[in-house]
C-alpha cells in the first residue's frame, strides 16, 4: 500500500527544508512565505508529520541524513538498505527522487564516489530515483559530480562546484531563517528550476 503520489515539481516554486519535523505553525509560516513543498529528513518524518503536511495540500521532499563515518561502498549499502526500509514504513511510492546529503564528507574523492553510487543503486533497485545535495566540505569536483548516477542536484547556499547539467533546486542564502511566527523555528529557503537537461525532481504529493 501507499500514500499520495509521486509528481515532478514545478519550475520556480518554493520550498522550505529544516532538520526539524515540521509543526503546524512552522507550515503555516512557510505557506505564507509562498512555499508549496517542505524537505524532511527520513529520520525523523513520521506519518503523523507526513499527513500534517499532506493536510495543506504540501509536497515533501526526502532527504537522508549526512553520514558523519568515513564514507564507501559498505556505508552507502548499509544506507541504502536502512533508508529504503524506511520508506516503505512510511508508504512511499515509487519513482520518487531521493536526497542523498553530501557535506562534510569524509574520505578520498573516490571513496565518496563509490558510497554515492552504491547508496543510489540501492534507490534504484527499491523502484526509487536519487537526488544530490551538494553541501560544503564534499571532495568532488564539477566533473566527478557529473559522473555520479544520481541523476538530479541540489545545491547547497554555499559555494559549490556546478556539475555540467546544473542544478533544479537552489538553496537561497541566508540559511537558517528564523521563523518568528513559528517560535524561531528554523528553515533553509529553496527554489525549483529545470536543469540544463529540462529536468526536475519527484516529489510526494498527497493524493
Amino acid at each position: 500500500m501507499t500514500v499520495g503520489i509521486a509528481r515532478m515539481v514545478e519550475p520556480f516554486t518554493f520550498g522550505a527544508d529544516a532538520l526539524e519535523p515540521f509543526t503546524d505553525d512552522a507550515l503555516s509560516a512557510v505557506t505564507e512565505l509562498g512555499c508549496t513543498w517542505v524537505g524532511q529528513y527520513l529520520e525523523n518524518l513520521t506519518p503523523k508529520t507526513r499527513d500534517r503536511i499532506f493536510s495543506r495540500n504540501m509536497g515533501i521532499k526526502l532527504i537522508t541524513e549526512a553520514r558523519v563515518s568515513a564514507l564507501s561502498a559498505d556505508v552507502g549499502r548499509l544506507s541504502a538498505d536502512l533508508e529504503v526500509r524506511r520508506l516503505r514504513i512510511l508508504e512511499c511510492p515509487t519513482r520518487l527522487h531521493v536526497t542523498i546529503d553530501l557535506e562534510s564528507a569524509h574520505g578520498r574523492p573516490l571513496e565518496v564516489e563509490e558510497y554515492v553510487d552504491t547508496f543510489a543503486r540501492g534507490f534504484s533497485d527499491a523502484a526509487f530515483d536519487a537526488e544530490l545535495y551538494v553541501g560544503p566540505g564534499q571532495p568532488l569536483d564539477a566533473r566527478e559530480l557529473w559522473a555520479l548516477l544520481p541523476d538530479r542536484y541540489w545545491r547547497s547556499s554555499s559555494l559549490v562546484p556546478e556539475p555540467s547539467c546544473g542544478y533544479s533546486t537552489l538553496q537561497l542564502w541566508p540559511n537558517n531563517w528564523e521563523l518568528s511566527k513559528a517560535g524561531g523555528f528554523k528553515v533553509d529557503m529553496n527554489v525549483t528550476q529545470a536543469d540544463r537537461l529540462g529536468r526536475l525532481p519527484t516529489l510526494w504529493w498527497p493524493t
